[in-house]
């Protein structure tokens, strides 16, 4: 069974059990998941430089009328002068939508992360560009968690955000990262109100 496909079933077993099917109630839960990184690389002569990021979120909302599951990617390359410190050129800076059952994405809680896919688009010249992404997170050290739960006549809510730092290793184009510092997060979610 893909990936995507569990994630999705045990979310709905989930739902099905922490929700009273009552006419009267509204509720919707969300579950997030994050995973960050980003370096910059020195090239040439010591001066030419390359700053990326890669962000991948994926999200899963469950609610009284519908239901949906997200995945997206945000890719951030840019050229720069790191003696001089100027203004670089940015190569790219957009978001992309992916299938979030084509098992691009795995996160196994806060320990490890991994994404496997092939960004094609074009630059901000508007040249085409094809990126190959590979990377591998593997979290450390301590998890943050803040929780937060407010209850009022007829409303509740419930969240809890989970963050740990991660090394990350894999390649970004012709980038290759080796042991580079990121971030895994994930967050959800629980909201119910009583309709009067």
């Amino acid at each position: 069974m893909k990936k995507g496909i569990l994630f999705s079933v045990i979310f709905a077993v989930l739902m099905a059990i922490a929700v009273p099917a009552k006419a009267d109630n509204y509720y919707d839960k969300y579950l997030g998941q994050h995973a960050v990184a980003a370096d910059y690389v020195l090239t040439g002569n010591g001066c030419e430089a390359i700053e990326w990021g890669v962000s991948v979120q994926e999200n899963l909302m469950n609610s009284t009328n519908s239901s949906e599951h997200t995945l997206s990617v945000h890719v951030y390359i840019q050229k720069f002068d790191a003696c001089l410190g100027t203004p670089g050129t940015v190569i790219i800076d957009q978001t992309f939508s992916l299938n979030p059952d084509a098992d691009a994405f795995e996160m196994t809680k806060l320990d490890t992360a991994r994404l496997e896919t092939v960004i094609e688009t074009v630059d901000n010249n508007g040249d085409p560009l094809v990126i190959p992404i590979s990377l591998q997170w593997k979290g450390i050290g301590d998890t943050e968690i803040t929780p937060e739960v407010t209850k009022n006549p007829g409303y509740r809510y419930r969240s809890i955000d989970a963050i740990r730092r991660a090394t990350t290793i894999g390649n970004v184009g012709d980038f290759i990262i080796d042991n580079q510092l990121g971030t895994l997060e994930e967050y959800t979610y629980t909201r119910r109100i009583k309709l009067q």
